[in-house]
């Protein structure tokens, strides 16, 4: 409906779309190339004169399931942060009296059940 109503805004949603599509491409491209990456990286660094230990080693085997870790608390934030600014800035009954006067009237007009 957007798309076809304002059409000014028709290169904006479809640039919106198109940074959304290729920062999750990047995303998957880089959680898909990480074992290359960390290998590289690693050898640069080891290259260097740092030297590779035990513990090392472990963080390395263990490098994806702390990508998942990351992964499941970045999800849990963002769904939380979610509620709290619906609960935070949900509007209350007794707020802006005028504005629920008219938002009352506008819905018993089009016949549509008003919500608080």
């Amino acid at each position: 409906m957007l798309w076809s109503s304002v059409p000014q805004l028709r290169w904006h949603v479809a640039r919106q779309a198109l940074v959304t599509w290729l920062a999750l491409a990047a995303m998957a491209a880089i959680f898909l190339l990480q074992p290359t990456i960390v290998r590289v990286a690693h050898d640069f660094l080891f290259g260097q004169g740092f030297v590779q230990s035990d513990y090392d080693q472990r963080v390395l085997a263990q490098y994806f399931s702390y990508g998942w870790w990351s992964l499941a608390i970045a999800w849990i934030t963002l769904e939380a942060g979610g509620f709290m600014l619906l609960w935070r800035y949900k509007a209350k009954p007794s707020e802006h009296p005028e504005f629920q006067a008219r938002l009352k009237r506008l819905a018993e007009q089009a016949g549509v059940r008003r919500r608080p």
